[in-house]
């Protein structure tokens, strides 16, 4: 089976960060997962990484990193995927050069394309939000959810 990067990409501070760890408890949740079977790293900083390990009745390992803003994140975001069946993280939505995080990634998917399957996403920012967890988030969340599903 091909290693599966999922990227949700958006704008600096539309929320990216809220919406995986969201997305996390939400894959917790659904698959009933044992805390013994998940890992965190940095859990209280924004630059966490979670490791979700026997997802799905395939028991496959789900990394998720919620920062990404720049090449050097999106660099330890790719790192998962040598122990992860499925990576999701973020990026931003524009090209910074040839160090950015879209750049890192682009080039990552060209050096192994024929090991990868990517499917990237596109957050948007709604102006005027009151709520830090807005509806947006929610149909994101369960867009990637609905990827999971078909890939576990």
């Amino acid at each position: 089976m091909k290693k599966t990067l999922i990227t949700l990409s958006g704008s600096s501070q539309t929320g990216k960060t809220t919406t995986l760890n969201e997305l996390a408890n939400k894959i917790i949740i659904k698959y009933n997962i044992n805390k013994k079977d998940v890992e965190y790293s940095n859990k209280e900083a924004n630059d966490k990484t979670i490791i979700i390990s026997n997802v799905g009745k395939r028991g496959l390992v789900i990394g998720i990193h919620t920062a990404g803003d720049n090449g050097e994140l999106a660099k330890k975001s790719l790192e998962l995927l040598k122990k992860c069946d499925i990576v999701i993280c973020p990026t931003r939505s524009f090209m910074r050069g040839k160090t950015g995080s879209m750049a890192v990634v682009q080039k990552y998917l060209k050096e192994h394309k024929d090991e990868i399957l990517y499917i990237p996403l596109f957050k948007m920012f709604q102006f005027g939000q009151e709520d830090e967890y807005s509806i947006n988030d929610e149909l994101v969340v369960d867009n990637i959810m609905y990827q999971l599903n078909i890939l576990i």
